[in-house]
């Protein structure tokens, strides 16, 4: 996995997650889709103190995408929330969520003292709890996991 590269995103026009949007819609996620859209209509552009947006590539194709916002749900300015953490299923079990996942937490301790966030899918939830995160959908309004960063 030495070829796997982490890169920031400052314009998501330059990547192409085309197969990401195609293969998730498969899978019966939205959550790439809505990532492009809101990108597109300027909603969400990670661009606000703290946020950020990486995708994965492997010989130079988009395998891999996850981004931090500040969490819209809380009022609170030092929680983040993950959001739209995916992987191509070829690439899976590779550690290249790990990696996107890592890249996160690492730009979220300059902001963030807690990062939230909410999925339904068991496997995600295992993979999060494996990586740190509490599962608790109580503490933070619209969240199933949070991660203390300080």
């Amino acid at each position: 996995m030495n070829d796997v590269r982490i890169i920031k995103v400052i314009d998501l026009h330059d990547w192409n997650l085309d197969a990401l949007i195609k293969e998730s819609e498969q899978e019966g996620h939205r959550f790439v889709t809505k990532l492009v859209r809101q990108y597109v209509s300027f909603e969400n552009r990670f661009d606000q103190k703290g946020e950020v947006l990486y995708v994965a590539t492997l010989n130079d194709e988009v395998v891999g995408v996850c981004g931090l916002n500040k969490d819209p749900y809380n009022e609170a300015t030092d929680i983040g929330r993950l959001r739209h953490l995916y992987v191509l299923s070829p690439y899976r079990n590779l550690g290249i969520a790990r990696k996107l996942l890592e890249q996160i937490k690492e730009e979220a301790t300059s902001t963030f003292s807690i990062m939230t966030l909410r999925t339904s899918n068991p496997v995600a939830d295992r993979f999060y709890t494996r990586n740190g995160f509490t599962r608790d959908e109580h503490t933070y309004i619209d969240s199933t996991h949070y991660y203390s960063i300080k």
